[in-house]
């Protein structure tokens, strides 16, 4: 609620917070992008102020706000780490969830799905047969499902769950092996895979 991003070393001392963000910074991920052949790590944070912001991992240093255009306050957040470059999936309260590409300069925001009746609480994606799927969670506890290459809609999202209150996923390639992807749906005191 201070506006800035926090990077804590585990083994270490606390690190000096990330400034820049001028109201409350809602999501933050980490991502890896590509500068001239070679990968550097970086922070993205997004705020209430409707920027995105990219801070280098290592050092803290502010290399760029991401040219989010009418994106509005941002409330979540995801990075899908393949391709090249990444992509940011942002959701926002303008009832939008866009994609970006993450990189270091260029890039425009595209809106994936523009058809939400409330603002987006929570973004996710997962791999499914060699595409990438993104789950977006609104206000009103709708779960919508699309494709990330054209923004299509994907089969029903899980059902029987009520209200949704975040969805996250993990599938194959990931840091956690399992054998097919998964989707975990929180909905009151039940969390449906």
């Amino acid at each position: 609620t201070d506006n800035a991003v926090r990077m804590l070393d585990l083994s270490g001392p606390r690190l000096e917070p990330l400034l820049g963000h001028r109201d409350w910074v809602g999501a933050v991920d980490v991502a890896t992008v590509e500068v001239a052949g070679c990968s550097v790590d970086v922070v993205v944070s997004a705020s209430d102020d409707g920027t995105v912001r990219m801070w280098h991992l290592e050092t803290g240093e502010f290399i760029r706000t991401l040219p989010t255009g009418d994106l509005g306050s941002v409330r979540t957040m995801s990075v899908v780490p393949d391709g090249q470059p990444a992509t940011l999936l942002l959701g926002s309260r303008n009832h939008h969830v866009s994609t970006f590409p993450l990189v270091l300069d260029g890039g425009a925001r595209k809106v994936l799905v523009d058809d939400l009746g409330h603002a987006v609480q929570s973004v996710a994606a997962v791999r499914l047969d060699g595409a990438w799927v993104v789950l977006a969670r609104d206000d009103s506890g709708a779960l919508v499902a699309r494709r990330l290459a054209d923004g299509g809609a994907f089969t029903a999202p899980p059902s029987g769950v009520g209200e949704v209150g975040v969805v996250a996923t993990k599938g194959p390639g990931a840091s956690v092996y399992v054998r097919s992807p998964r989707v975990a749906v929180a909905s009151g005191e039940v969390v449906t895979v």
